[in-house]
């Protein structure tokens, strides 16, 4: 665990007014606790990204964490909002880089940390090879758990007492997509946040009917 913490100490030591990028997911929970254990100096503001804004199940995570830790959480929209379900009103399509340079720009933040790991995917293992100890130096973003694996995660979330979503105990990581299964866990356990997400995404109610369909059909 020494060796994991490499990371956050170098940060620590390196870095400050950090953007910190808070997904209510698991990685990002446990990335949120190591900059206030280790780094607290190195946050500037932490920013949660909505799809939807104000969905109950995400502002029980939230209100939480700024409650344990004391500080206020932003809230911003996720530059997919707009593409998200078949959406008919399409503008230009915006990208994770263009949210950087708003909060450069609007938030003066001058590193953006976010809760990466090279166990994820290829993908990841590519991206995060250009920042050792968790620093990409040219490009000022930060990845305090780009080294860890979903067991030293796991560990670190029981170890801490840290609260994740209730979805991550039915299989689900990401049930903001708002499609498949995950939609079908929306509407069954978060009637008033499927009807706020309807209001926002007309198209999920079709979305809707094609997961009922599809979980009905794979139950035959």
């Amino acid at each position: 665990m020494i060796r994991l913490l490499e990371s956050i100490n170098e940060i620590s030591q390196s870095c400050r007014n950090a953007a910190v990028m808070f997904s209510c997911g698991r990685d990002s929970i446990v990335m949120i606790d190591l900059f206030h254990a280790f780094a607290p100096d190195s946050i500037g503001k932490v920013f949660f990204m909505y799809y939807c804004p104000g969905l109950a199940f995400e502002e029980k995570i939230l209100t939480y964490y700024e409650k344990r830790y004391g500080h206020e959480i932003e809230r911003i929209a996720h530059p997919d909002c707009a593409y998200l379900v078949n959406n008919r009103v399409k503008t230009r399509k915006l990208r994770i880089s263009d949210v950087e340079k708003m909060l450069r720009s609007d938030f003066e933040s001058d590193w953006i940390a976010w809760g990466y790991r090279k166990a994820e995917s290829l993908e990841r293992r590519g991206q995060l090879a250009l920042a050792p100890q968790g620093i990409d130096w040219k490009y000022r973003k930060l990845f305090p758990i780009a080294e860890w694996s979903r067991r030293h995660v796991e560990a670190w979330v029981r170890d801490r007492r840290l609260l994740i979503p209730p979805e991550y105990r039915h299989g689900f990581r990401d049930i903001n997509t708002f499609k498949g299964e995950s939609l079908l866990y929306i509407f069954r356990n978060y009637p008033d946040d499927y009807a706020r997400i309807v209001a926002m995404y007309p198209d999920v109610e079709g979305e809707l009917m094609r997961a009922r369909e599809g979980i009905g059909g794979r139950s035959k």
